[in-house]
């Protein structure tokens, strides 16, 4: 018991001088630990299971139980030196324990793939805060001269389009990706800008009639389907 205490003294302490000297190594043990969460999210969210599956898979897996508990039941009362009938709990505790055997196999196949893969990866660790900071004020101040863009073409934007396929060599503006949307009658009446760099593709600028906002990256799609 005492040294079960002193071990988890000694890990707080480590995590206490870590978390004031370099928090974003914590986010190492920790995207180990519980980054499947996320990623478990994602999956259910593009995944559709049909009624018909779900019950197909509840009824196979009830005929696999019953059967191993039958067969074992059996075996228990073909051995005449065994006293007392074969117990459920017994089937449901084996089961059990291959699942956990499963997930922890599985766990540790893709503990190891991610290590390995942040170990031979180029990208660095972490990405700095005031990066996606600058990045931001980047995205706004493109935004702002795009608007101002507009304004001083009377909100042509087929004029502001043509001059910004002509933007000299060089400029900041060759790092975003402008896409323009129009109503029905195929004027355009919005620019969506954002960045060339994934990395850096959290947001997109939106520029309409005197106005310039930002929303997130995940937007984007629905913005260009709802556009003719």
């Amino acid at each position: 018991m005492r040294r079960s205490i002193k071990i988890a003294a000694v890990l707080t302490l480590v995590a206490g001088v870590v978390a004031s000297g370099a928090p974003e190594l914590l986010a190492i043990p920790l995207t180990l630990a519980i980054g499947w969460a996320r990623s478990l999210g994602r999956f259910l969210s593009v995944v559709q299971l049909s009624p018909a599956s779900v019950v197909w898979s509840m009824f196979l897996v009830g005929v696999l139980v019953v059967g191993t508990h039958g067969f074992c039941a059996w075996v228990r009362r073909a051995r005449s030196d065994t006293s007392g009938p074969w117990q459920w709990r017994w089937t449901c505790g084996f089961y059990a324990a291959l699942v956990l055997v499963l997930f922890a196999s599985g766990s540790l196949v893709g503990v190891a793939h991610q290590t390995g893969w942040m170990i031979a990866s180029k990208e660095p660790f972490f990405n700095r805060r005031h990066e996606f900071i600058l990045e931001r004020s980047r995205l706004r101040n493109t935004g702002g001269a795009v608007l101002e863009l507009a304004r001083s073409s009377e909100w042509d934007l087929a004029r502001v389009k043509r001059e910004l396929i002509e933007f000299p060599p060089g400029s900041n503006w060759e790092d975003f990706a402008f896409y323009f949307l129009g109503e029905t009658n195929g004027a355009p009446d919005r620019v969506i800008l954002l960045r060339r760099n994934p990395k850096y593709q959290t947001e997109i600028g939106i520029v309409e009639r005197d106005n310039f906002h930002t929303k997130p990256f995940r937007d984007l799609i629905g913005l260009l389907r709802s556009s003719p």
